[in-house]
């Protein structure tokens, strides 16, 4: 079943929905699913991971972060996230793969290199609250 993200706010106590979005999902994918999320001052980053395919053993996964206002739900902006060298690149479960650590959000996942898609590796991508990288210039 093709998989669609969806991103809501509820209450504290969960009873009341706040607000709703479907972020738009990148060009020239199969599907995309929202998997992690954080809030950093009034913001609400998501971690969209999306496949370029049906077929896994075909597939890539690209990965995107969603910065919404908190409060609202508007979407401020969206930005991929570029990992050197790699064919595919994936964030497994735990909050501690994508959380803010002082001024900037960590994602720390595995990817397959484009030079050889069987070797699997670990990465580490710091994102500054506009989404670009550590030492880019807002």
């Amino acid at each position: 079943m093709k998989q669609t993200p969806v991103i809501y706010a509820t209450n504290t106590s969960g009873k009341r929905l706040l607000w709703i979005v479907r972020p738009e999902l990148p060009a020239d994918v199969y599907q995309s699913r929202a998997t992690h999320c954080t809030v950093h001052g009034d913001a609400l980053y998501v971690l969209l991971q999306s496949d370029t395919q049906a077929s896994q053993s075909l597939s890539q996964t690209l990965l995107r972060v969603v910065k919404l206002n908190a409060s609202l739900g508007t979407v401020q902006f969206q930005k991929d996230v570029e990992v050197p060298a790699s064919y595919s690149a994936w964030v497994d479960k735990g909050a501690a793969r994508f959380v803010w650590n002082g001024n900037r959000l960590v994602i720390n996942g595995n990817s397959r290199l484009a030079s050889d898609p069987d070797r699997l590796q670990n990465f580490t991508v710091r994102l500054n609250s506009d989404l670009e990288p550590k030492g880019s210039k807002p």
